[in-house]
């Protein structure tokens, strides 16, 4: 049996650390925490849990702080990943297996693995996909290098695997805690620069692009970028100038460039990297926002093609593409839609939604196209049962349905599956059509009134004009008293 050690460093991580231990504790024999000067409980949870941890003053310094984490290890194999990540349910039971499948390959020291970074306060939303080795043999050459945005140092004559059976979930994107890593971040660089005498590298151009495009600084990111673009790819990481591109268009519109400027430098990237579907999902997201719909459409199927037929290779490591397939989905739905063709709407939504199962703007258009193709209450339901299939799902389903006022398919969620009353007896009413009670029942509770002047506005009901004009004056009555109390 392989004995596995697993390492991090950290300062202040109580709040991420019970997750981390405990994804550790089911893969791990060992695990070793480096905190470097922690005044929060981190040290005594990471005790409590039975792991050894070790103090090690911050130096300014991140690759010296994990290589004295490697130092302390005793396994075969080193898993090192960071506080706010943790391995994804699915595959976490493939840790073992994997290292021991490859145990016996002493040219294989290491594994590339998916890492999905998610917004910490909407867990269901994907920000981005990159790739990352977080495994890897117990080697006395490999080491980490670098200050700041350390890397592993890989001697000549071994090779790194790439795997999909192992993938790790990223938490760590609140909008405070980045901020706070930025603005550490670029301290550090800066410091690294000014003690080389002011001379910036290639990656360090890049570097500070990243930092000041994350706090909102888009001039200086841009004045950065321009200048991390590299001529020479020897000495710079794979698929370091599709990253610089990508986030130059992205700054490109956060400073509100010209639509010109912004298509120019998308043609410069695609000319220099005209294989990467990242820039075609692109183009085609830009050209929708345009209202040039056939471009669109081209560069779209264009983009999904070329992500379709993309072998995960060492020079691929950096895909960022996934972060696009949902809207460019939902856009090419849209196209369809706009030619009157539902059913090729219906089907690329569908494809949207396995992607991003809560996509609100997805699940809208789905109902949407259902509509017009006809489909009644009880077809949908069906539809969505075959996207939704876990009782967890469907109450979260329920929520998005009543964010959308779908009242009536959400009723039936209500009713099979909500022990909360997550649907109101206002929204009850209103799924029921019955909108005199829903009046009443909003009169009762002073709840639920913004939902029926919504309703009233869309649809001027059986009740006819009159009555439609009598009730909305007293809903418009009641909320101007609710809001005087």
């Amino acid at each position: 049996m392989i004995q596995i050690s697993a390492c991090v460093i950290v300062k202040n991580e109580a709040a991420n650390l019970p997750a981390w231990l405990n994804c550790m504790q089911q893969v791990a024999d060992e695990i070793i925490i480096v905190d470097t000067g922690s005044n929060d409980d981190t040290i005594a949870i990471a005790k409590n849990a039975g792991a050894k941890v070790y103090d090690f003053p911050w130096i300014n310094d991140f690759a010296a702080a994990k290589n004295y984490a490697l130092a302390k290890t005793k396994g075969k194999w080193i898993i090192f990943m960071d506080a706010d990540e943790v391995f994804t349910p699915e595959t976490i039971a493939n840790v073992r297996p994997l290292l021991q499948k490859f145990n016996v390959f002493p040219k294989v020291v290491g594994f590339c693995c998916r890492l999905i970074n998610i917004e910490k306060e909407a867990p269901h939303r994907v920000r981005s996909y990159v790739t990352q080795i977080r495994i890897f043999k117990n080697n006395k050459g490999i080491k980490y290098v670098g200050k700041l945005h350390e890397v592993l140092d890989i001697p000549q004559g071994y090779k790194i695997e790439l795997t999909k059976q192992v993938e790790i979930n990223h938490t760590g994107y609140s909008s405070e805690v980045i901020a706070q890593k930025l603005q550490r971040n670029l301290d550090m660089l800066l410091r690294n620069i000014a003690a080389n005498d002011g001379r910036i590298t290639t990656m360090q151009q890049r570097y500070l692009m990243d930092c000041y495009y994350g706090l909102k600084q888009y001039e200086k990111a841009i004045e950065h970028g321009k200048q991390a673009i590299a001529i020479n790819a020897n000495d710079i990481s794979v698929g370091h100038n599709l990253h610089v591109y990508m986030t130059l268009i992205s700054l490109y519109q956060l400073a509100e460039r010209d639509e010109a400027d912004i298509e120019a430098l998308l043609a410069e990237a695609i000319a220099y990297l005209p294989d990467k579907a990242e820039l075609y999902l692109i183009k085609g997201l830009l050209a929708y926002r345009y209202h040039k719909y056939i471009l669109a459409e081209v560069s779209l199927k264009k983009g999904l093609q070329l992500n379709d037929n993309k072998e995960l290779t060492l020079e691929n490591l950096e895909n960022e593409a996934e972060q696009y397939l949902t809207s460019a989905y939902i856009r090419l739905g849209e196209i369809a839609g706009k030619k009157l063709n539902y059913m090729q709407a219906q089907q690329y939504i569908m494809k949207a939604l396995r992607l991003s199962p809560f996509n609100i703007t997805a699940l809208a258009l789905l109902i949407k196209y259902c509509q017009k193709m006809n489909y009644d209450n009880v077809a949908i339901i069906e539809l969505l049962n075959k996207l939704y299939t876990k009782q967890a799902e469907r109450i979260s389903l329920l929520c998005e349905l009543r964010e959308l006022k779908e009242y009536q398919l959400a009723l039936y969620y209500a009713k099979k599956y909500d022990k909360l009353n997550r649907l109101s007896s206002v929204q009850r009413f209103l799924a029921a059509a019955r909108y005199d009670g829903a009046l009443n029942k909003a009169g009762e509770q002073l709840i639920g009134l913004n939902d029926l002047v919504d309703i009233f506005a869309e649809k001027e009901f059986t009740q006819g004009k009159e009555r439609f004009e009598q009730m909305k004056q007293e809903v418009f009555a009641l909320l101007k008293d609710t809001e005087d109390k």
